[in-house]
Parts: structure tokens; sequence; C-alpha cells
């Protein structure tokens, strides 16, 4: 039935006698969950999981692994590797499961070089490696402040900060000075 409903159960025996008996089905609503979509972090942070369950309905997270909780609804976590964590809503007749798994995004490698002497006037090729998008601080003296290989000529002696964006947003830094 789609409401709760009593019937009414009338059996016979070989003799003619008959009984009644009823039953009632009590029809709950179902209960649904989602957790969002996956998810992730740079290493050594943290991130929040949201579960929007439908009705009144008890919450449990599980692996019980880096969270903050296993029975709110918007638990933060912090594992150290990809981690796929589950959520179970139960209104104690009815339960749903959903998933959301949280990367954990590793950051750059930034080395800027070895520091250099220049005479004022002259230039110097800064040599850093890395992977990710660049960007020198301060760009004054530079060629371009957007690759691991430009030209200093600063004015004066000058510590530039190489900056390596990951794509995910995880920043490292690292720094060379330009020695006038």
């Amino acid at each position: 039935p789609l409401f709760t409903h009593t019937f009414i159960v009338t059996g016979y025996s070989v003799f003619g006698c008959s009984r009644n008996d009823t039953i009632t089905v009590n029809v709950v609503p179902k209960v649904k969950v989602t957790a969002g979509a996956d998810t992730g972090f740079c290493r050594g942070g943290n991130v929040q999981l949201k579960a929007t369950p439908t009705g009144t309905s008890v919450v449990s997270w599980y692996p019980n692994y880096k969270i903050s909780s296993t029975t709110s609804t918007q638990p933060v976590v912090n594992p150290d590797v990809d981690t796929t964590y589950y959520v179970v809503v139960n209104n104690g007749i009815c339960s749903d499961t959903a998933r959301v798994r949280v990367s954990v995004w590793e950051y750059p490698v930034a080395y800027a070089g070895t520091d250099a002497t220049i005479c004022n006037g002259d230039s110097v090729q800064l040599n850093a490696t890395g992977t990710g998008t660049v960007q020198w601080i301060p760009a004054a003296g530079l060629s371009n402040s957007a690759i691991l290989t430009p030209y200093a000529k600063p004015s004066v002696t000058t510590d530039y900060i190489l900056k390596l964006s990951s794509l995910h947003g995880c920043e490292s830094f690292d720094t060379v000075r330009v020695n006038v």
C-alpha cells in the first residue's frame, strides 16, 4: 500500500467456522541521502563533507578514519591517503547509502636554484625546477615572471620568490637571491 492500512483476514475451517484477525501495515517514508561530489585537499589540510538526508534519519559515516564525527551530517576529514567515505541514513526501518571520494593532493616541489652575484647592469638566468603554474615575486627585473628560467636584471640585491601552484591549488615556495 501507499499509506498505512489495516487489513482484515478471515479464515474458515473445514467445519464452516470462521475467525477474523487484523494486521496493520505501517508505511514509512523512504529515506534518501546524498554525499556531494568527490572532493580533495592539499596534504596536511582537511575538507568538510556534507550528507543531505531526507526526513528524520540517523546518520552514520564509515570508515571511522580521520573523521571528526561519524554521526554528524557535516564532519571534517583529513585522511593521509585517498579515501572513500560512505554515509548511511536509517529511520529505523529503511536505509540508504551514499559515497564520496576524498583525494589527498600533493604539493609541487619548488626549487628556485642557487643564489647568484652579478655586476650592476648585468643579468643572470635563474634556473628553477618544479611543476605547476609558475609565478616569480617580485616580477620587476625579470624577463618573464611566469617561466622557471627567466633572466634577472635587478638594480639592487633582490630575493626572488618562486611560487608553484598545482592544478588543485596546492602551493609551494622557494627563494633565490641575486646579489648586485
